[in-house]
């Protein structure tokens, strides 16, 4: 049994080396090909962030709310609670259609995102596909892609996290420019703010509304108190809303311009094609092998 497995390498070990020369040139044929592919793809660029959630105030002020909880439900009324995840809210906001529908009003986004091909450093200028977008008449070839179809591309490049441990949220977005990618990233951030800004100057400004006519049409004294504590804390919320411009999410790394490329890896890729040329050379020299011998059987 062993002499039959020694037979069988030694007979492996000759076909590859009678086939060495067709190994050879099958690996640096395909090497070169991928090659050629490899100097063509364009270069991306990385900006990111770190931000902390800034939802302190918050927490500390409905810890003394818990009481009130049920007032404030008959009123029609979400108290925030210590569970609350603000930050997830945010996540899962910024990772959503609606918000990418948002973001593709602002001029050029749109464009960036679908029709960007790749950077012109020495022009400073971002050059697009000739297939989806006209540079010269400023117009879609196909028409304009609705926020649907741009979000296959938000979503591929766009990467969002939180630190379970610490809170913070790292959030980055990859892009040939480098200076759409920093611009897209600070958009992101400004917008998630001003929105959750907006989202919650409304609510307490409608639940302020409602508590206020609850308090003249009552005359209870532990429901004035209650329905005053819960008054306080909506107008806390709106003050802090007012002045605060990195309202939920606050930057402790900011967004950057990238000077180094982030992808494609092309020493990486190189060493890649080399191995997968050698494999693939040495499976048709098998493959070879055994279809002649099938032959020379019949």
């Amino acid at each position: 049994m062993n002499d039959t497995n020694d037979n069988y390498r030694t007979d492996l070990f000759n076909i590859l080396v009678s086939a060495r020369l067709f190994i050879v040139c099958v690996t640096l044929s395909i090497t070169l090909i991928a090659l050629l592919f490899i100097i063509l793809l364009p270069n991306f660029y990385t900006s990111s962030a770190l931000l902390k959630v800034s939802y302190s105030e918050n927490n500390q002020s409905s810890s003394g709310l818990t009481a009130y909880s049920g007032l404030a439900s008959l009123a029609g009324i979400s108290l925030p609670t210590a569970q609350e995840d603000k930050g997830m809210v945010a996540i899962e906001t910024i990772k959503s259609r609606s918000f990418l529908e948002k973001l593709i009003t602002f001029d050029n986004v749109l464009i960036n995102i679908v029709a960007a091909k790749s950077y012109d450093f020495e022009k400073d200028q971002i050059i697009y596909d000739e297939a989806l977008y006209d540079i010269n008449t400023n117009k879609w070839v196909n028409g304009e892609p609705t926020y649907l179809e741009a979000y296959e591309y938000y979503e591929e490049f766009m990467s969002i996290s939180q630190n379970k441990a610490t809170g913070f949220i790292s959030l980055s977005y990859e892009h040939v420019s480098p200076k759409f990618s920093y611009e897209f990233i600070s958009l992101i951030i400004k917008e998630i703010n001003l929105l959750m800004k907006e989202k919650d100057i409304k609510e307490s400004s409608d639940s302020l509304t409602y508590l206020e006519g609850l308090l003249e049409d009552t005359n209870n004294r532990n429901i004035k108190l209650q329905l005053n504590q819960i008054i306080e804390n909506q107008l806390r919320t709106k003050m802090l809303s007012n002045i605060r411009d990195d309202y939920l999410l606050m930057p402790i790394d900011p967004p950057f311009i990238p000077e180094e490329k982030s992808s494609p890896r092309r020493s990486i890729l190189s060493i890649m094609s080399l191995i997968l040329g050698f494999i693939l050379s040495i499976f048709f020299v098998l493959l070879k092998e055994v279809f002649f011998k099938k032959k020379d059987f019949k």
